[in-house]
């Protein structure tokens, strides 16, 4: 895939004595990607603190996603708790029926 064999490849060997070209475009993004970039612009202490930062802000985003769960959980619960006790006061309410007591009329 990256050294595929064409007609274009055999023309160039056979034009410049068997050379293959030095530059492969597959590999161009690995060296002049944003990792590249971000290291020349901020150097290596700007980019740890850029990494840093960045775990920072995954840090925070964990703890609120932690926390709304807990609160939905709570919610569920209580509710729960909520529905558990109406049902224990409503079945207490009702009269329970007693048989006669005595014989049969």
């Amino acid at each position: 895939m990256i050294f595929q064999e064409n007609q274009n490849i055999k023309n160039i060997k056979s034009q410049h004595h068997d050379q293959v070209p030095f530059i492969i475009p597959i590999a161009i993004p690995l060296l002049a990607g944003p990792g590249m970039f971000s290291t020349l612009l901020f150097n290596n202490k700007g980019v740890n603190e850029l990494e840093r930062f960045m775990g920072l802000i995954l840090i925070m985003l964990s703890i609120q996603i932690f926390l709304d769960d807990l609160r939905n959980v709570g919610k569920n619960i209580t509710s729960l708790i909520l529905a558990l006790s109406v049902s224990i006061i409503i079945n207490r309410s009702i009269p329970i029926p007693h048989p006669d007591v005595g014989g049969s009329p």
